[in-house]
């Protein structure tokens, strides 16, 4: 890590910044916006505009690179820092569609020699985004759900898991 400056009311204050060679791929993205904001946290840099210039200034060229992808038309330092975050964090991690993490959860068994324990938690894992608690289960869910786990050709399965939102009339 290098020593850097930051200038607040006009005072020089002396903090870590991450090198700017050193990129998120390197561990997790939340990892790494978590680290910025502790370092905002330690220099009482709150304003939005400070969070953002604090990120621009401290990921690679790599990092900036894809910033500047994914927050166009704007320019990085004019894209608010939730926003930044957040498509960066839907670029990284997309959220699959409840149908697909359907599929995989149904797919879950418990294992020869696993126990409960290790065969349950896991489960809750594959089931954070079934969107089995954000919906009354109706008849209609549970067949469409059904209907598309249940199809033998595995290329149709896949297309059909990978739409974000699928009618039953499909």
């Amino acid at each position: 890590m290098e020593e850097g400056w930051l200038w607040q009311d006009g005072h020089r204050r002396s903090h870590q910044l991450v090198s700017p060679e050193e990129r998120f791929f390197n561990s997790s993205w939340e990892h790494y916006v978590e680290r910025i904001e502790l370092c905002c946290a330690a220099n009482k840099l709150s304003a939005d505009a400070d969070k953002t210039a604090a990120l621009l200034s401290c990921c690679g060229e790599e990092t900036y690179s894809l910033i500047a992808t994914l927050v166009k038309p704007l320019r990085p330092p004019n894209a608010d820092y939730v926003s930044i975050v957040e498509a960066v964090n839907n670029h990284i991690n997309p959220k699959p569609s409840e149908l697909s993490a359907r599929h995989v959860f149904s797919k879950q068994v418990q294992h020869d020699g696993e126990t409960v324990a290790d065969y349950v938690t896991p489960l809750r894992k594959v089931a954070e985004n079934s969107g089995f608690s954000d919906e009354q289960f109706s008849l209609d869910i549970l067949h469409r759900d059904r209907s598309v786990l249940g199809v033998s050709n595995n290329i149709v399965q896949q297309r059909l898991l990978a739409e974000k939102t699928l009618e039953r009339e499909r």
